[in-house]
């Protein structure tokens, strides 16, 4: 069965979660890994797409995405993830992994958020 707490301790634990999901219309998984400092590797398709900001697309990175749903695709995602892990953890300086990290622990993934963002886009301005 399900253990709420070892899940927790997995997310917490692990530096990396790979979902390499060929349809995720939304997705709870990678927002859970970030808020526990865990970074995504995650399939570029639905709501993986939404939450995920890979480092070449962004500016407030939170993990890595691939494209395509295949072996190449995701090794190459992989291999991007660890050589950030490496350079993080060889003395040299390498703030990507550590950018990261923090940044997708301070994503809010709030209700609030997604109305503002709505009113917004209408031009309605925030309700806030």
């Amino acid at each position: 069965g399900f253990d709420e707490e070892l899940a927790r301790q997995i997310y917490g634990g692990a530096d990396f979660l790979v979902i390499p999901s060929r349809y995720e219309p939304c997705g709870l998984t990678q927002m859970i890994a970030m808020r526990y400092g865990s970074v995504p590797i995650a399939r570029r398709t639905g709501g993986l797409a939404d939450t995920v900001q890979d480092p070449a697309l962004s500016t407030t990175p939170t993990g890595f995405l691939f494209p395509d749903a295949s072996a190449s695709s995701l090794q190459f995602a992989i291999e991007r993830a660890l050589e950030a892990y490496r350079r993080a953890h060889s003395g040299a300086r390498a703030p990507l992994l550590q950018q990261l990290i923090q940044n997708g622990m301070a994503r809010r993934f709030s209700w609030q958020n997604a109305a503002d963002a709505y009113l917004e886009l209408y031009g309605e301005g925030t309700s806030r």
